[in-house]
């Protein structure tokens, strides 16, 4: 009796985001789009340029958050975001994805919630915060509220296929297989 178990173990798809808050912000990963999910990092220096990689969960879609939070007008969030393989697309259905007015979300209320679509301060390079050269020319300063706290979502959909369950049930009788017959083996 014999059975071969090959393929090794596929690396986790990573997200790169380099982010400009126009005050401060906090960055989020969740597999739910009205869970605020794990933090992934944060800055409160709108001039510098933060950049963060994470893993994606695997399998399903993630939703990207930003808490982004303004001390006094003017107040915008600028970013890039890529993913490190095709297992997963944003919006655009590319694996980089600049802010933008199509592709992202916004809310002054909380995630999941009360959403509408950004407005657009200008592309990156726009007075009064410069040019960003790690973000991208096509970059667009998402505006908000002085002085609020805004929410800004956008979804990564996952293509990477999920097993159906007479796939797990035939691995897994596959594997009870193996263990009767070293079982068998041993005695």
């Amino acid at each position: 009796l014999g059975f071969c178990v090959s393929g090794a173990a596929q690396a986790a798809t990573n997200l790169t985001a380099s982010l400009n808050v126009d005050n401060v912000f906090a960055l989020y990963l969740s597999t739910d789009d009205s869970v605020l999910g794990t933090l992934i990092g944060s800055g409160n220096d709108w001039p510098t340029t933060y950049t963060f990689t994470t893993a994606l969960t695997a399998g399903v879609d993630n939703y990207i958050h930003v808490v982004a939070t303004d001390a006094g007008p003017p107040a915008a969030f600028l970013g890039k975001f890529t993913l490190s393989d095709a297992d997963f697309e944003f919006g655009n259905d590319t694996q980089i994805l600049l802010t933008d007015t199509t592709h992202w979300q916004q809310s002054y209320t909380g995630f999941g919630v009360d959403y509408f679509t950004p407005t657009s301060a200008g592309a990156n390079g726009v007075g009064p915060w410069g040019f960003r050269s790690t973000v991208g020319d096509d970059a667009q300063w998402l505006a908000f509220a002085g002085g609020s706290t805004t929410y800004f979502s956008t979804r990564v959909t996952s293509l990477a296929p999920v097993p159906e369950p007479g796939t797990w049930a035939l691995m897994l009788s596959g594997l009870g297989l193996l263990g009767f017959a070293a079982r068998r083996r041993t005695r």
